[in-house]
């Protein structure tokens, strides 16, 4: 029987809404069994001790132990997190299936509801298929490329990348106690070791007052400030300010800039007075450059946004 065919008996049969129901059992079905293969796929995962990408923190490679400890335990709690999301939404699913079942067998008959079910089963049996034959290429491709990135960096290998990620392209050679910080890169922010509480709690309650319920507003309050309390002073800092203050007070007084490469996320130091003339030479290129007699600013600008 076609699926127009089928329509058309169980319209006139039970009327258009147990059809509806019917749809809705073949929809349900399907979801709960692909819930089933996801959970089995993150739960192979977990126990071979593979973080999905879903579940992957991007960090830098070069970070230190501490801080790669503090990502693997990240991830394995989001994927520990994705499991019991997935069960919820699981034992909702199931839920919903036995209540549109309870629908079917009231009002439908039992050759009819048996039917109903091999018509499911076969409709969905090359759907959950396909499903678990995409996990099961997506597992082995991840087992395959498993990598023990949370391993100790060799002092060679952070010598290396500091070479690669800090170029000099001045003649003063810069402190070792520098080096280190300028391999992050520019834009590495430095942890604060106090919490901005007072901005905290004014954007709280901005959003209190124009977005939220008076209850919906209090139950953020309460939790904001559970969160406030609860947090602790960083003992250790990443990066000391005696640090930061050290590398602009010694750029500022042998004459130096920091700049940041277009690619590969390298720092470069050069003098002022190189920069100035590499300047001046590249504008001397009178094939490349002419001077304007006016200033064309404003009708450049107009051009380009414009486009």
């Amino acid at each position: 029987m076609s699926r127009q065919s089928y329509k058309n008996y169980i319209t006139r049969k039970y009327g258009e809404n147990t059809y509806n129901t019917t749809k809705q059992y073949q929809e349900v079905h399907k979801k709960l069994q692909i819930l089933n293969k996801d959970i089995k796929f993150l739960s192979d995962c977990k126990r071979c001790g593979i973080i999905p990408v879903h579940c992957r923190l991007s960090g830098r490679q070069f970070s230190s132990q501490k801080v790669q400890s503090i990502l693997r335990k990240a991830e394995e709690k989001l994927l520990n997190e994705s499991i019991t999301h997935n069960y919820s939404k699981r034992w909702k699913t199931n839920f919903r299936l036995n209540n549109i079942n309870e629908t079917l067998e009231e009002n439908v008959s039992v050759l009819d509801y048996i039917d109903l079910q091999n018509k499911t089963e076969k409709r969905n049996n090359s759907l959950v298929a396909k499903k678990e034959k995409h996990l099961n290429e997506k597992f082995e491709k991840l087992l395959k490329t498993k990598v023990k990135v949370y391993s100790l960096i060799s002092s060679e290998e952070k010598m290396k990348h500091q070479e690669r990620t800090v170029i000099n392209f001045s003649n003063i050679e810069i402190p070792n106690e520098f080096t280190s910080v300028l391999s992050k890169g520019m834009n590495f922010k430095v942890a604060t070791t106090k919490l901005p509480i007072v901005d905290m709690i004014c954007g709280i309650e901005s959003v209190c007052k124009n977005f939220c319920s008076i209850s919906e507003a209090n139950e953020y309050r309460y939790e904001c400030m559970r969160i406030i309390r609860k947090g602790r002073k960083k003992e250790n800092n990443n990066i000391r300010n005696e640090t930061l203050k050290g590398i602009k007070y010694w750029l500022h007084q042998n004459n130096l800039e920091l700049i940041e490469n277009d690619k590969g996320r390298a720092t470069s130091i050069i003098d002022r007075k190189h920069k100035l003339e590499l300047i001046e030479n590249e504008l001397s290129n009178k094939d490349r450059y002419e001077e304007l007699t006016t200033n064309n600013k404003g009708k450049v600008k107009t051009e380009v946004n414009k486009e």
